[in-house]
């Protein structure tokens, strides 16, 4: 098959596979057409998706295929990335990795010795005793292949993340904790990673963190982190780990005030601002009427209930724009039980807000 019909081939079966992407041929097929053309990136592409739609058998076979086959470095990591993707897709445990998976390693840098940097850290990953990193210079030492491009680092990152939780659900807190904090480490845009770690350290700080320098360390490179993305002015990644930190500090009952860092109020009141910075199409963590609610909740919680009660207010007031109206009865409830005394403007709004909601 030619280059130019192989790539007519493809094209049909990926259609065919957007209309069924459990039809197994199909996906055959296109890896067949994959394997003339070498496109790694479009196979990347169709291993990932295949994954996120439950074909993992199918996806596993095309990705091995092609990784066999690769020439270079870049695109033997790019195939891997699809086999870790995998790795998390179908649940594979340490057992399962120890003896098959790591099998195919061994096999695919046998032939290919550029790629055992990269194999051997997937390796550690799985099977690795290493202690929590809590900058990124450290993560990179741990996992240098993985952290060159995007595509690389996300996959590293959800297969750390992975393995963190399986770990937890182990009771091997340590092992957990290592995971995941490389995990927001290798890729700060896996930010449920960073949560994830607080939690641990919170939860278990009698065995991990008696006095607390391991959860000051893991926040201190969160803060980094943010300063980095203030600098960039990515607000994107801002809004992402101001919602990291006012989640440990809410969990951490560490209310605050809008001028203290460490504190709930400061941080949802800056995940906020960072949030209007954004184009409504934008992906963003947490809803503009769930950001509202948060702010309410810590500054109920502060004491400062005129603050709280406006927050509720905005809250509702978002809710009815996104069509939410059990969210938005909710929130206007506890705007009237919060504070008995608004201001006449607040008052009216309250009154407009039950107005609309009344009218169904």
């Amino acid at each position: 098959m030619g280059e130019a019909h192989a790539r007519e081939a493809f094209r049909y079966y990926s259609e065919a596979l957007h209309e069924n992407p459990t039809y197994d041929s199909a996906a055959a097929g296109a890896y067949r057409a994959l394997r003339q053309t070498k496109d790694f990136s479009e196979a990347y592409s169709l291993t990932v998706f295949l994954l996120q739609n439950g074909a993992t058998e199918s996806a596993a076979r095309g990705a091995r295929d092609l990784a066999l086959l690769t020439t270079d470095i870049e695109s033997g990591k790019r195939m891997l990335a699809a086999i870790l993707q995998y790795y998390v897709a179908d649940s594979v445990d340490e057992r399962r990795f120890s003896t098959s998976e790591r099998l195919f390693l061994e096999k695919l840098t046998a032939g290919k010795p550029a790629l055992s940097s990269s194999t051997r850290e997937i390796t550690m990953a799985f099977l690795g005793n290493f202690e929590p990193p809590f900058d990124r210079v450290s993560a990179r030492h741990l996992f240098p292949s993985w952290t060159d491009s995007p595509w690389a680092s996300d996959s590293m990152s959800n297969l750390l993340k992975y393995l963190g939780t399986r770990k937890s659900k182990d009771k091997d807190w340590q092992s957990a904790l290592a995971r995941y904090s490389a995990a927001f480490l290798v890729n700060p845009g896996n930010s449920g990673a960073a949560v994830d770690a607080a939690a641990l350290l919170r939860d278990h700080k009698d065995l991990l963190d008696s006095s607390h320098q391991q959860f000051d360390r893991l926040l201190g490179g969160v803060f980094i982190q943010k300063g980095d993305y203030y600098e960039k002015q990515d607000w994107s990644g801002i809004l992402r780990l101001h919602v990291v930190l006012g989640t440990v500090f809410e969990a951490e009952n560490k209310w605050g005030s809008r001028t203290e860092p460490a504190s709930a109020i400061f941080q949802w009141e800056h995940a906020l601002a960072a949030e209007r910075q954004l184009p409504h199409s934008a992906e963003k963590p947490v809803t503009v009427p769930v950001l509202h609610m948060k702010l309410a909740n810590a500054y109920e919680h502060s004491g400062n209930r005129a603050a709280a009660q406006e927050q509720y207010v905005e809250a509702t007031d978002e809710f009815l724009t996104q069509g939410d109206r059990d969210a938005a009865s909710q929130a206007l409830g506890k705007a009237k039980d919060v504070f008995a005394s608004p201001s006449p403007d607040l008052r009216q709004k309250i009154e407009i807000l039950g107005r609309r909601l009344a009218m169904g």
